[in-house]
């Protein structure tokens, strides 16, 4: 998932804060060494961490992370990531199936190949 020139700059402005109380303290949970892809969606214009849940055939999850790196801002590259998760505290309108949405606060991420 690469993206290159101007697109690139506008889009590595974006991020989860529409979506995400980045300053709250009240996380569900602890994530560690989970594998996705980034992917910046145009429908809610933001960066996201796609990870497919195991042993479903559509199941995901799509992170919204609250400060990312302009290292990863390219879509389709693979990341191991770790951090807090939260619920997302507005509603996002485009819904998948198969797909819940959570707001993220990275402790630790890597490229992954």
């Amino acid at each position: 998932m690469g993206i290159v020139g101007c697109e690139e700059d506008e889009k590595g402005k974006e991020n989860a804060t529409t979506y995400c109380d980045c300053q709250n303290n009240k996380y569900s949970e602890y994530i560690k060494d989970f594998e996705g892809k980034m992917l910046y969606r145009e429908d809610i214009k933001t960066w996201n961490i796609v990870y497919k849940k195991p042993n479903t055939i559509d199941g995901a999850i799509i992170f919204l992370p609250c400060d990312i790196s302009q290292n990863y801002k390219h879509n389709g590259i693979r990341v191991i990531f770790s951090g807090k998760t939260f619920s997302t505290s507005k509603n996002i309108s485009v819904e998948i199936g198969g797909v819940e949405y959570k707001c993220l606060k990275i402790k630790e991420i890597k490229k992954f190949k």
